[in-house]
C-alpha cells in the first residue's frame, strides 16, 4: 500500500492552529463514537430480546431470554412441548450467530474507535456496521422465528393442531393456545443507542472534517473565513431539495392512488360485486342484513351485533386473501351463505370465517368452499355451529386447515355439520360443548379435544380418516352413538383416548378400522373408573387395543365380531387389570366356542384372549402380515392342541354372552357424499350378521370354547 493510498484513507491531518481555534467541532464526532463503542461492547453483558407465553396450564407463564450467544429461561420446558408439536431443537438453531456474535459485537466496537483516526469519508466504512448492526439483528431474528414455525415435522402428534406459524418479534400474538408478549431486552436498548450514537457521530464527522479534503492547508483560513456563508447557503439549498423530493413524491403516490382505485372501479363493474363491507357498517347494531343472490367481496369485518342472513346462496368470496369474513363481536348470526375462496396460509390461519371473543356467535346453514380453516372461533363461549357443509382445499393433508377450530369456547353446539377433506375438526379448552350428528370424512382426525372437559360426543358419522377421533387430557366425557368407520390411516384408531379420565363410552360402533378403540393410560388418576358398553366392533383388524399398563376399565355388553384380532396390548403383558364383565354380563365374543347349557344367555366357561398367533404378533409386530392367512390359523392350532405352547392369557371373560346384545337403533342422518350410505349399510350388515348370529350359535352339544380349561393340564 503505497503513502499516497494511506494519506488518502486516512484524510487530510488538522492543522494545529484549526484545532485551536473550532476544539469542539472536532472532540464532539471523537465523542459520539466513542460512546457508542461502549454503549456497543457492553450490550453483550445484557439480554436483546424477551419472550414470555402464557397459557391456561401455564398460569405463571413461560419465559425465554435471548442473549446475543444463548438462550435462557424456560428453555427446558418449550424442548419439552417442542416434541409434542414437532419443532426443532433451539440447539439447531442460529449456530452461525451465536458463535461469532461476541467476538463480532467487540469488533464493530473496534472499528468505531478506529474511526477517531480516519478524516475521510472511509469513516462512514468503519461506523456503517454499528449503524446497520441492530436492523440486522432483528431481521435475523425474524428469519429464525419464521423458520422455526414453518419447519413443524408432520409426524409429531400435534404438528396439525397447531398449524404453521410466526411469532411476533414485538408485542403480542399467539400461538396455538398461547398467548405471547415480545420486548426487547436491555443489550438490543444499547445497541440501538449506540447505532443513533454512531449514525450523529458520523454526520458531526463529515461537517467537521470534508471542508480539509476539499481546500488546500494553505487556503484553509480563507475557507474558513468564508464557511460562515456556506453554511447559509447549504440549508437553503438543502429545503430546496427536501421540498421538491416531497412534492414529486406526493404526487407519484396521489397518481398511484388514482390509478389503483380507476381499476378496482372498473372491477366491480365487470364482475357486478357488491362491496358487503360498506352494507355491514351502514347498519345499526342488532340489524339483519338480507343478502339478496350475488356476488359479495370477502375480507369484511363484523364489529357490532348483527344477523347476516342470504336467499338463495349468495357468495361472499375472498378472493384468496385472509379470512372471508373476520367476526369481532358478540350475539352475530351468519347463515344461509356460499363462503369460499379464503387465503392459505396457515400461518395467518386464513378462514372462512374466523372470530375472536365473540361468545353467542351463530353460524347456520352455510355452505363453505376452498377455503383453508372452515371456522375458527376463539374465546366465543356459546356459539352454535350447525348444519354447515365445509369442503376444505384439496392440499397436502399437513398443509390443510381444520373443519372447525374452537379455542377456549366453552358451552358450544356443533352439529349437523357436513365437514369433507379438512385437516382435523380441533378443540382446544373448550368445557362442557356438545358435538352432535356430524358427519366427517377424509381428514387427519375426525374429531380432536385437548384439555376439553364436560364433553358429550353423540351419533356423528366419522369415516375414511386417518383416526376418527381423538380425546385427550380431559375428564368427564360422553361419547354416545357414533359410528367410527373405516379410519385406516397410519394409527387407523376408530376412537383414541389418552390421559383421560372420567369416560363413559356406550352405544357405538366401530367397524372397519385397524383399531376400533385405543386405550394409552387412561384413567389416568386413581381412583376413576370408566365403562365401555354396549358397543359394537365389528370387522377391525383389531377391535381394541390397550396399553399394558391400562386399568380400570370396564367392558360389559359389548359384541366383538370377526376381528383380525378382538382384543390386544400393544406390548407384552396382560390387561387383568381391566373388568371384562360386571354384575354377571360379559361380552358376546364370535369366536366364542362354548354352550349355555341352562339358556339364561351366559356361556358356561370363561372366554379368553390366548392364541399363540396373537402373542408371536405382540412380540413381533411385522407378524401382523400374516395375520388371516393359513400359517397364522395352523399357529393357533398348534397352541389349542400342545398345551405347552399356550401362552397366558391377556383378559378373561368369567360371563361371555351366549348371543349378540340387544343393539338400540341409531337415529343419525346421512349427509350426501361420494359414498352414498355406505356408513349405513355397513351398520345394517352388522346388525344383519348378528341376527344370523342369535339364530344359528349355540344349538347343541357342547363344544370347547378357548377359555374351556378341562384339557389343560
Amino acid at each position: 500500500m503505497t503513502p499516497a493510498l494511506i494519506e488518502r484513507i486516512l484524510g487530510p491531518r488538522v492543522p494545529a492552529v484549526e484545532a485551536s481555534q473550532h476544539r469542539d467541532t472536532y472532540r464532539r464526532p471523537r465523542r459520539l463514537l466513542t460512546l457508542s463503542s461502549i454503549l456497543l461492547g457492553s450490550s453483550i453483558f445484557l439480554p436483546y430480546w424477551e419472550l414470555k407465553l402464557k397459557a391456561p396450564q401455564y398460569p405463571d407463564g413461560l419465559r425465554v431470554t435471548l442473549w446475543v450467544n444463548r438462550l435462557e429461561g424456560d428453555v427446558q420446558e418449550l424442548e419439552g412441548l417442542n416434541h409434542y408439536i414437532g419443532l426443532p431443537s433451539f440447539a439447531d438453531g442460529a449456530v452461525l450467530e451465536r458463535t461469532v456474535s461476541v467476538a463480532g459485537i467487540l469488533a464493530l466496537a473496534a472499528l468505531l474507535l478506529a474511526g477517531h483516526y480516519v478524516h475521510s469519508r472511509w469513516a462512514l466504512a468503519l461506523a456503517g456496521p454499528t449503524v446497520l448492526f441492530p436492523l440486522f439483528f432483528l431481521a435475523d431474528l425474524q428469519y429464525w422465528l419464521w423458520n422455526y414455525g414453518h419447519s413443524l415435522d408432520p409426524r409429531a402428534p400435534f404438528s396439525h393442531a397447531v398449524g404453521e406459524f410466526t411469532p411476533p418479534i414485538l408485542g403480542s400474538g399467539s400461538i396455538a393456545q398461547f398467548d405471547t408478549l415480545a420486548w426487547p431486552g436491555w443489550g438490543l436498548v444499547m445497541a440501538l443507542t449506540a447505532s443513533a450514537l454512531a449514525a450523529a457521530g458520523m454526520v458531526s464527522h463529515r461537517r467537521a472534517y470534508k471542508p480539509l479534503s476539499i481546500w488546500p492547508r494553505d487556503n484553509f483560513t480563507e475557507a474558513a473565513s468564508d464557511s460562515s456563508v456556506g453554511s447559509q447557503r447549504n440549508p437553503l439549498r438543502r429545503r430546496v431539495v427536501q421540498r421538491s423530493l416531497l412534492a414529486a413524491g406526493a404526487a407519484l403516490a396521489v397518481g398511484v392512488g388514482t390509478s389503483t382505485s380507476a381499476g378496482a372501479v372498473s372491477i366491480d363493474r365487470e364482475t357486478q360485486w357488491i362491496d358487503l363491507q360498506v352494507l355491514i357498517d351502514t347498519t345499526e347494531p342488532g340489524g339483519v342484513i338480507e343478502l339478496a343472490p350475488g356476488m359479495y367481496r370477502g375480507g369484511v369485518l363484523i364489529t357490532k351485533p348483527l344477523t347476516l342472513v342470504g336467499t338463495d346462496w349468495p357468495v361472499v368470496d375472498g378472493q384468496g386473501l385472509g379470512s372471508v369474513i373476520e367476526v369481532r363481536a358478540s350475539d352475530v348470526r351468519i347463515e344461509g351463505l356460499v363462503i369460499r375462496n379464503s387465503g392459505s396460509r396457515l400461518d395467518r390461519e386464513d378462514a372462512g370465517i374466523s372470530s375472536n371473543t365473540s361468545p353467542g356467535i351463530e353460524i347456520r346453514g352455510n355452505r363453505f368452499e376452498e377455503v383453508l380453516f372452515g371456522m375458527f372461533l376463539r374465546r366465543s363461549n356459546g356459539a352454535h355451529i350447525t348444519n354447515n357443509d365445509v369442503q376444505s382445499m384439496d392440499l397436502f393433508v399437513a398443509r390443510r386447515g381444520d373443519g372447525i377450530r374452537l379455542w377456549q369456547s366453552s358451552a358450544a353446539v356443533v352439529e349437523g355439520n357436513h365437514l369433507i377433506g379438512g385437516r382435523d375438526v380441533v378443540f382446544w379448552f373448550t368445557d362442557k360443548i356438545t358435538v352432535r350428528r356430524n358427519h366427517v370424512e377424509d381428514g387427519r382426525y375426525g374429531l380432536h379435544f385437548m384439555y376439553s372437559d364436560g364433553v358429550t360426543v353423540e351419533e356423528n358419522l366419522l369415516e375414511h380418516n386417518s383416526v376418527g377421533a381423538f380425546l385427550m387430557y380431559s375428564t368427564d366425557l360422553v361419547v354416545s352413538g357414533n359410528i367410527f368407520k373405516s379410519n385406516r390411516g397410519p394409527s387407523g384408531y376408530g376412537l383414541g383416548i389418552k390421559d383421560v379420565d372420567g369416560l363413559k363410552a356406550n352405544n357405538n360402533r366401530f367397524v372397519e378400522n385397524r383399531s376400533g378403540l385405543y386405550v394409552d393410560n387412561s384413567p389416568s388418576k386413581v381412583g376413576v373408573s370408566h365403562t365401555i358398553e354396549n358397543n359394537v366392533f365389528a370387522f377391525n383388524n383389531i377391535g381394541a387395543m390397550l396399553g399394558s399398563t391400562v386399568a380400570r376399565n370396564t367392558f360389559t355388553g359389548n359384541a366383538f365380531i370377526d376381528n383380525g384380532e378382538h382384543v390386544t396390548s400393544d406390548s407384552t403383558g396382560g390387561l387383568e387389570a381391566n373388568d371384562w364383565s360386571e354384575d354377571g354380563t360379559g361380552n358376546y365374543w364370535s369366536d366364542y366356542s362354548g354352550y349355555d347349557s341352562n339358556q339364561d344367555g351366559i356361556g358356561d366357561t370363561p372366554y379368553e384372549v390366548d392364541n399363540l398367533f396373537g402373542d408371536l404378533q405382540t412380540r413381533y409386530p411385522n407378524l401382523r402380515f400374516f395375520s388371516g392367512t393359513l400359517a397364522a390359523n395352523a399357529i393357533d392350532i398348534a397352541g389349542r392342541t400342545f398345551p405347552h405352547l399356550r401362552p397366558n392369557p391377556i383378559l378373561t371373560d368369567a360371563a361371555p354372552l351366549a348371543a349378540p346384545p340387544t343393539l338400540p337403533a341409531l337415529s343419525f342422518q346421512q349427509h350426501k357424499t361420494n359414498r352414498p350410505a355406505l356408513g349405513l349399510t355397513s351398520v345394517l350388515l352388522v346388525i344383519a350378521g348378528l341376527s344370523v348370529a342369535r339364530r344359528d350359535r349355540f344349538v347343541g352339544g357342547h363344544t370347547p370354547s378357548h377359555g374351556d380349561t378341562s384339557d389343560r393340564g
